[in-house]
């Protein structure tokens, strides 16, 4: 944990974090668990529903087995009703006050990794909750860069390639409203590190047995398999999944990509290739 907390605080140095107190007040990601006085990041597609799951569970005020609920920790309202309130809901005194006394973590994933499994849940599934991304981002993209594209494209939006996806975001003609989303945003900007300096980072590589550190060590738990079973999916598999995917891009598009999370990389010590 010293050599991770290091690696952000040498990256910190090297870009530009003004507007502290600004950012952090306009951060949708960022929860506080006043009861065990700990703030954490919730990063989409890096374990957030399972850690916003686990905290839940904590509070003792939530049941784990009715799965209804199990969907109610995407509703800020619930969390805040069982204790979990974002940071943004709190003054500014309170703002300095948490982010000096309470303990801070955050749960971080290869920048690639995350950002094929967004695609995946959000572009290759047409369902209720994910109506949003087809209407908002993938029509835009039929409009803006698919050649040809059918009347159905166009109103629709769906069958987007991961291509025409990274396209979009790389695009800096576009305004970041307009190709942004928490799903795919760099983890500085969520989390806003160089800011909150975060006690223990979760790597999604590491992820089990950091989870098991972190719930021992911050929240005194003695069975860490209550609030993370076991998994027996196979760690290589999302590896995989995400190499076939990028050999879909061209050598430029890859280099965009990397340009816009070249932050992330460089403070979480991720590369690529793996």
């Amino acid at each position: 944990q010293r050599k991770r907390r290091r690696r952000i605080t040498d990256t910190c140095q090297l870009v530009n974090h003004s507007g502290r107190i600004l950012k952090i007040s306009s951060s949708s990601q960022i929860y506080v668990d006043r009861k065990h006085q700990v703030l954490y990041c919730a990063i989409p597609k890096a374990a957030c529903s399972s850690w916003k799951v686990a905290l839940a569970q904590l509070t003792g005020k939530f049941n784990r087995s009715d799965h209804r609920q199990t969907l109610y920790v995407h509703d800020d309202a619930f969390m805040a009703s069982i204790g979990l309130h974002q940071l943004r809901s709190f003054s500014r005194m309170s703002i300095e006050e948490i982010i000096k006394s309470y303990r801070k973590f955050i749960v971080v994933r290869h920048p690639f990794e995350r950002l094929v499994s967004a695609f995946v849940d959000k572009f290759e599934k047409y369902n209720k909750w994910t109506q949003h991304f087809h209407h908002k981002f993938g029509r835009q993209i039929m409009h803006k860069y698919r050649q040809n594209a059918t009347k159905l494209d166009l109103e629709t939006g769906r069958n987007v390639t991961f291509q025409e996806f990274v396209r979009l975001i790389t695009d800096s003609e576009v305004e970041r409203g307009f190709r942004i989303n928490e799903h795919w945003e760099s983890f500085q900007n969520l989390c806003l590190p160089c800011a909150i300096p975060y006690d223990f980072v979760v790597d999604y590589d590491t992820i089990e047995e950091d989870n098991r550190n972190l719930l021992r060590g911050i929240f005194m738990v003695d069975d860490p398999e209550k609030f993370f079973p076991h998994q027996n999916a196979n760690p290589g598999s999302a590896e995989l999944r995400t190499l076939q995917y990028m050999r879909t891009l061209s050598e430029s598009s890859i280099q965009r990509l990397i340009t816009t999370y070249n932050t992330d990389f460089t403070m979480f010590n991720y590369s690529w290739p793996r």
